[in-house]
């Protein structure tokens, strides 16, 4: 690589006797490197997110936060936090409730399980609190969605 760098780079700047030609031929090296170097940290930002999202989408059943995945992901939880909230302008709970509620309106429309089978079955243990997860999110009781969703099913 250092052979690259000089060969491509330096020899030709050093090489080049007009100077305002050298400067221009520095100038666009250094753009060429930066560019690199933020299309680096985009890949890097999208990998954290698909780990984000494939710890969620394995774990969501279970009682996790932002510490078990910040460990999971070897990021600090107050870093992990503020690049979620960057990302996809909400916060880690709310794409964990957002992935919960996908997952029992699945299983409400799909299966003949007990709302609270459907609660354990979604990280919720209290059922309490998952009907009122749920109505928040869908406006409506997991009842009354299994019961619109049977109607329209055929």
């Amino acid at each position: 690589n250092m052979e690259k760098i000089q060969n491509n780079i330096l020899i030709p700047i050093r090489q080049q006797t007009d100077i305002v030609l050298k400067m221009e031929y520095f100038q666009y090296w250094i753009e060429f490197i930066l560019d690199c170097m933020k299309e680096t940290q985009l890949m890097e930002q999208n990998q954290l997110m698909k780990q984000v999202y494939e710890y969620i989408n394995i774990n969501y059943k279970d009682a996790i936060g932002l510490t078990a995945l910040s460990e999971c992901v070897n990021r600090n939880p107050s870093y992990l936090s503020r690049f979620i909230k960057q990302q996809t302008g909400k916060n880690f709970s709310q794409i964990l409730t957002e992935k919960r509620i996908e997952e029992a309106k699945k299983l409400l429309k799909n299966t003949n399980l007990r709302i609270s089978q459907i609660a354990e079955y979604t990280g919720y243990p209290n059922v309490k609190y998952f009907v009122r997860v749920f109505h928040s999110q869908v406006s409506m009781s997991p009842a009354d969605y299994r019961k619109i969703m049977a109607t329209f099913s055929v």
